[in-house]
């Protein structure tokens, strides 16, 4: 919107009508069955390679819980380099208010590569109990970065009173 109205970036006034009426403009685009559509193409690329792996999950009412996907060139990569696996799910889809998971992991060359991905319900159920099941022999870590960057949240909250002027 920035270029199209030639505004200097972060310059754009914009209020939450404008945002809610920009996600009800894309889901009418969209339509009622992207999900159906996003399964529908997962289950054409299994049957185009047998190597595609994705599973899914729905809840009561039929709503899509968690989904897991993995292409087969990196099913492929896992095998050679799955040794060292980072599971990340730092980023949510915000139309859906769902973390998406990523497994990433490094080549030979030192290289970034992708495992796969997932779309979560719950983040917590996935981290604890599948991956656990999943991935066995996984020793689990924290990322130092993760940690220190909530700190500025952390310490004004429980420390206000103590650090006031």
């Amino acid at each position: 919107m920035e270029l199209q109205k030639e505004i200097k970036h972060e310059e754009l006034s914009f209020i939450e009508r404008d945002v809610c009426n920009l996600v009800a403009k894309v889901k009418r685009m969209l339509g009622d069955d992207d999900v159906k559509r996003l399964l529908e193409y997962m289950k054409l690329a299994k049957q185009e390679n047998n190597m595609f792996q994705y599973a899914y999950t729905m809840d009561d009412e039929r709503r899509l819980e968690h989904l897991f996907w993995c292409q087969a060139q990196s099913f492929e990569l896992y095998q050679r380099y799955g040794d060292i696996v980072v599971f990340d799910t730092t980023y949510k889809v915000n139309s859906y208010d769902m973390p998406c998971g990523i497994f990433v992991g490094v080549d030979n060359h030192g290289k970034t590569i992708l495992f796969g991905c997932a779309l979560l319900c719950n983040e917590k159920h996935l981290r604890l109990e599948a991956i656990a099941i999943g991935l066995p022999t996984t020793k689990h870590n924290y990322c130092i970065w993760h940690i220190t960057s909530k700190f500025s949240c952390w310490f004004p909250t429980l420390h206000r009173k103590t650090y006031q002027d």
